[in-house]
């Protein structure tokens, strides 16, 4: 009893590993190269086996295996064996008669007409009448010995002509090779059908990869111009933002400079005012000083100072720096800012003595000359 069950044991494995290997050796798919490879050589079973099973295998894609199933049944018709055709695909493929149609070609025994000529045994091919011999009409001997034409007879009725063919000789009947349809299913047809339905899938699946590189090549520019747009973006972002912040820190920086230049401003206001001075149209000068004063020196009086008319008349003495060579030549016009430091006393040619504002045209020089009579005056 053990060992029987051994040796079950060991045939049921034995089973197994070679159904696994059956199943392993078909194929599910095939490559570009092995489907020429297949168109290549020569139909047989095991060619039309293996891209049947690839069909059966290929179920996502109708078109591919319909392509598929019409290349087995081409091979099989090729290779003579439409017992398996009729049994195992054609009940699988969409539009079999149109396929079937294209596997066909010109039926030789008939000329493709579907019916063929076959000689009429009643008059051997003549066409006439076997009694009257076409005649219509045949002689009957009298008792008398006058012979005298009579209708035929027989059953052509007169007209002369065979019965059964009608005079043609021959008739007609279906040829029975190929159904009086005209046509018959070619193994070289079904052949050539056969290369070209690989070549086909073969050249589809080129096509198919091609357009998917193609595709998968837009896809990855789409991809790497998106990336660059986007990195463009955020580039454009950072410019704004950094021109932004360089604009923020300029503005700040104005108005940094803006509150120095106000302090600096108001520390110089202080101290001219501390001095003494006005502000005359923009710039800083002694009370009661002018800007552009146009005016003439008619007398030199003593070194440093001149005795002018302005234009209105009015006689001053001008206080200059006869040390830098500022000299002041009599009979001159001159224009210049004057700025007021006080008065200044002289005796006239009468010997009267006269009292006249004193100006300077620089204003150290006038500063310097209002501490002098401010001391003076104490």
């Amino acid at each position: 009893m053990k060992n029987e069950l051994a040796i079950i044991c060991i045939v049921s494995t034995l089973c197994a590993v070679g159904a696994n290997n059956k199943a392993a050796s078909r194929k599910t798919s095939l490559s570009e190269s092995e489907l020429r490879a297949i168109g290549a050589s020569v139909p047989d079973t095991k060619i039309a086996s293996t891209l049947y099973h690839v069909a059966m295998a290929t179920s996502n894609n109708v078109e591919r295996k319909e392509a598929y199933l019409k290349s087995a049944a081409a091979c099989l018709f090729a290779c003579n064996k439409r017992d398996v055709y009729q049994k195992h695909i054609k009940d699988k493929i969409q539009n079999v008669a149109e396929f079937e149609d294209c596997l066909k070609e010109e039926c030789k025994k008939c000329s493709g007409r579907g019916v063929k000529d076959v000689r009429c045994y009643v008059c051997s091919g003549t066409g006439q009448c076997v009694t009257c011999k076409g005649a219509g009409k045949t002689v009957a001997v009298g008792f008398d010995g006058n012979n005298r034409l009579k209708l035929c007879g027989g059953k052509c009725k007169g007209s002369g002509r065979c019965y059964k063919c009608g005079g043609e000789g021959s008739s007609k009947i279906k040829c029975s090779v190929c159904a009086a349809t005209g046509k018959v299913i070619s193994q070289n047809v079904s052949e050539r059908i056969f290369r070209d339905l690989c070549k086909s899938i073969a050249d589809d699946m080129v096509a198919k990869a091609r357009a998917k590189a193609e595709a998968e090549e837009r896809e990855r520019q789409r991809v790497a111009d998106a990336a660059r747009e986007k990195a463009e973006a955020e580039e454009r972002e950072r410019k704004r933002v950094a021109d932004a912040a360089r604009e923020k820190a300029e503005a700040e920086e104005r108005e940094r400079r803006l509150a120095e230049e106000r302090k600096r401003q108001e520390k110089i206001r202080k101290a001219m005012e501390d001095l003494g001075l006005e502000n005359i149209y923009g710039k800083w000068m002694t009370p009661g000083s002018v800007r552009s004063a146009r005016f003439v020196v008619f007398q030199i009086y003593e070194p440093g100072h001149a005795l002018c008319k302005s234009e209105d008349g009015i006689v001053f003495c001008l206080l200059y720096d006869a040390r830098s060579n500022r000299n002041i030549a009599e009979g001159d016009v001159y224009v210049n800012d004057l700025y007021r430091c006080g008065t200044y006393s002289y005796i006239d040619v009468q010997n009267a003595s006269r009292t006249v504002r004193l100006y300077a045209i620089d204003l150290e020089v006038a500063l310097k000359e209002i501490k002098n009579q401010n001391r003076k005056t104490l």
